[in-house]
């Protein structure tokens, strides 16, 4: 099934925010990353299903926090959005670069595993011990969730810089 990428118009039914095609030339520009070797190696049917995983996890991770409102309800994501200004009170596009690179750079990590998973007894594991080997304990209330720290730098410009008990606060 070929992949429907949104393209700053509310895409009714739109899967990804970037195309194969542009996120092979974006990793193409990243030569020197271990992510590019990774992303080479995907089929194209590999890479839409990742592109569409990422855009899925983009959205439903910092969708809450993007500047601005959803457009339309019939669009398939969460971009584009009205009255999205950035800190200077420009307005941002119709779908800003930092969305679709983000897109395209958290695909590569949806080839390798998955981007959100089910978290036993809450996520709030206190030891995990590998005899004589390797001991992990988390603090009580530690997050599940995989914090991917080039994603929300990139999206910090779109981001409305609030966050409820996370890691980043722009304004």
């Amino acid at each position: 099934m070929a992949l429907t990428v949104e393209d700053g118009t509310g895409v009714s039914g739109a899967e990804a925010y970037v195309s194969v095609a542009d996120a092979d030339t974006y990793w193409g520009n990243r030569t020197h990353s271990s992510f590019y070797t990774t992303w080479n190696a995907a089929s194209s049917g590999e890479k839409e299903g990742a592109l569409r995983e990422a855009a899925g996890h983009l959205d439903a991770r910092y969708g809450r926090f993007y500047r601005g409102h959803r457009k339309g309800y019939v669009q398939g994501l969460q971009w584009p959005r009205s009255n999205a200004f950035d800190d200077a009170g420009f307005l941002l596009p119709e779908l800003p670069q930092e969305i679709v690179d983000a897109n395209a750079d958290l695909a590569v990590r949806a080839l390798s595993a998955a981007l959100s998973s089910d978290a036993a007894r809450g996520g709030m594991v206190k030891r995990n011990k590998v005899d004589g080997a390797v001991e992990r304990e988390f603090f009580e209330g530690a997050s599940p969730e995989t914090k991917y720290g080039q994603i929300e730098t990139m999206l910090g410009p779109v981001l409305n810089g609030m966050q409820r008990g996370g890691s980043w606060h722009w304004r």
